[in-house]
Order: C-alpha cells, then structure tokens, then sequence
C-alpha cells in the first residue's frame, strides 16, 4: 500500500507495516490516493491535495521494481480511475472532479506513455468518475459517486451498460470470485449526507470475467 512517505506492506491484517520502497515526504496537504500494478511490473500511485479547494497539483507516480520513482504525470486535481486494456497497450486514467476519463498508449515491457486522447466525460446525472477496473472484453467499469453507480464503457468510449450500486458514494470496483465475474464495488460514507448502504461493500453477478491483478514483485 502506498503512504505519505512510501510503499509499505504488511503480511496478514495482525502484522506490523513494514515500508519497503520510501520516496520524500509529501507536503502536509497532499496524500496518496489511486494506485494500481501495470502489465509493465510498476506500481502507479496517484498523489492529491487533501483539502476541498484542491488545486492540479496531483501527480501520477511510476515506482518500479527496483525501486526507481518517475513522475511521467502531472496537473490532476483528483487523479483516479487507474487501469489498463487486456492487452496492456493502453492506460486509463482519470481526474474525479474535472469529470474526464482519458486513454493513453501504454508499452506493457517498459512502462512507456505514448498518445493520449480524451476517452469519455461524465455529465452531472451520471456521477463522477472515481476507481476502476477493466474486464475481459476491455470493458471500463468507473464507479461513479454521487451517481449510485458503476458505468461500463467500450473500447471506444461508447457507454455499454451501468450498475446500480444501492448508495450515493460508490469508490472502488474490482472483480473476483472463483470465476472472476463477480463485480465488487466499495463505497464510503459522505458524512453530511449518509445513506444506509453507505461505507458497504457490494457485489454484482457480471456476465463477462474480470482481469487479474498484476503483481508488484520488488526485485
């Protein structure tokens, strides 16, 4: 898991965090927030500023196995969203509050960006767009706060299919079960406006599998 100072991991929920990659310290402002493990054996963490005013000063950072840090992203306000296409040639990205989602060429050996183009904008009855997850047929399922909603896009932006999610601040989906096909959603509680699926985690019978994690093995 990924921290103010570093990457840090933990045996089993009793263990005592070990840190294992350690980068400076963010400012008092900023915290860590996405981070996922690309076909390329990176980690991608995101960082933001953690206050309401938060300006584009979030970055994506790109931690490899031997521990190197690059920053090949800048100027998010909300960086989120991370994953990659089953094939592991493209990136998706996204930034919560500006409400887009963007596609970029991804080199799955070396971790190298290319073109990037605008993939699809959320409008104001869908939600915004927050963590997500691909699946087998390189469909981009985006929960989406303030929507009850995870969202389904095809490869080419086209909108697919949306599950309804029974709270207001769904966050995070991923895909497991035996057979990868069932959808878990996380949400969180919005403390001026709870509801009572709020902080639960939910699940959704999908008929297309999800893809497997990549792993990070530090080398």
């Amino acid at each position: 898991m990924a921290g103010r100072s570093g990457i840090w991991a933990v045996d089993d929920l009793n263990g005592t965090p070990e840190r294992i990659i350690s980068w400076p310290a963010l400012p008092d402002d900023m915290r860590t927030n996405d981070g996922k493990v690309g076909p390329d054996g990176a980690f991608w963490v995101s960082t933001m500023q953690d206050r309401d005013d938060r300006g584009p000063s979030g970055v994506i950072m790109r931690i490899a196995p031997n521990g190197t840090i690059t920053t090949p992203l800048k100027n998010f306000t909300t960086p989120n969203g991370t994953a990659w296409s089953p094939d592991g040639t493209h990136m998706y990205l996204c930034d919560t509050r500006e409400l887009w989602v963007d596609k970029i060429e991804f080199n799955p050996k070396t971790g190298a960006l290319g073109a990037r183009d605008r993939f699809v904008t959320l409008d104001s009855t869908q939600g915004k767009p927050d963590g997500a997850a691909v699946d087998c047929a390189g469909t981009y399922w985006v929960a989406a706060p303030y929507g009850h909603a995870v969202h389904g896009f095809g490869p080419d932006g086209q909108h697919i299919a949306t599950v309804n999610v029974p709270t207001l601040m769904p966050t995070m989906p991923c895909f497991g079960g035996a057979d990868m096909t069932q959808l878990l959603v996380t949400s969180l509680v919005k403390q001026d406006a709870p509801d009572s699926g709020s902080g639960g985690v939910f699940a959704a019978q999908m008929r297309v599998a999800g893809l497997p994690a990549h792993r990070f093995e530090i080398r």
